[in-house]
């Protein structure tokens, strides 16, 4: 991970108990949000392939326990019942039909907390000329936009800290999406309705190209967990960490 802000809150703070190893491709992300104690320098799969013939197996129950614990109070894709259709099922549907074998790459919004291309409506326009370079070298991406009227992020901030003083957040002129895809010659497809969700992915999938999919989502969903800019966990968190346990 990357150590952003929605995980760490005040960096000073944060994981105080701990020693942090810390594997990044790209030597700038090392130290530069929290200090670490061992700094690696290298790909992801390849040093942890030769860390794991150094690690000895461990038995930590209580802290296994622990952590079944909050997976069970804190469920991370669970989806609440309504006709609606939710950012959160979108990603559970897209996750059903690619069977774990999609890449999948994401914007820096509200979905990144999901070979599909998943961004939002606001995202999605800084990009979006990136469509004729996808056509002209014919590349099977597929895209998936959450299109929920905002830079949702931000918006989600301005509710939970502004007292919803939404400003310069909300798109009340979007293009229209589909028809931006036809102009490029992709097959384009919207989604306004849960029971056109999973139809519509199939439909992408099996097209022999590019493919967008507009999902016309709730406006004011929110993703969790968000820690508030300059607080801890410990401000957040109730449940007390098994005896013995550091941060």
């Amino acid at each position: 991970m990357r150590f952003d802000d929605r995980i760490t809150g005040k960096p000073s703070e944060f994981a105080l108990g701990s020693r942090k190893i810390h594997i990044d491709i790209d030597p700038s992300e090392i130290g530069k949000n929290v200090p670490v104690d061992v700094p690696i320098v290298g790909d992801l799969k390849r040093v942890l392939l030769k860390l794991n013939k150094l690690v000895a197996p461990v038995t930590r129950l209580e802290w296994v326990q622990h952590i079944e614990l909050l997976k069970r109070d804190h469920p991370s894709m669970f989806i609440r019942p309504t006709d609606k259709l939710l950012p959160h099922f979108i990603i559970n549907q897209l996750s059903e039909a690619t069977d774990g074998r999609a890449i999948v790459v994401t914007g820096v919004g509200q979905h990144q907390m999901s070979l599909w291309s998943v961004a939002g409506d606001g995202g999605f326009q800084m990009t979006m000329a990136e469509l004729a370079t996808l056509v002209e070298n014919r590349i099977n991406v597929k895209f998936a936009i959450i299109n929920n009227s905002f830079l949702g992020m931000v918006r989600q901030w301005q509710e939970f800290f502004y007292h919803k003083s939404y400003v310069a957040t909300q798109y009340t002129h979007n293009p229209d999406f589909v028809k931006l895809a036809d102009a490029f010659g992709m097959l384009g497809i919207r989604v306004t309705d849960k029971t056109q969700v999973m139809p519509a992915i199939m439909e992408a999938m099996e097209h022999d190209g590019p493919a967008l999919i507009d999902f016309v989502v709730e406006e004011e969903e929110n993703v969790y967990p968000m820690i508030p800019a300059g607080q801890t966990i410990h401000d957040l968190i109730e449940e007390p960490l098994p005896e013995g346990v550091r941060q």
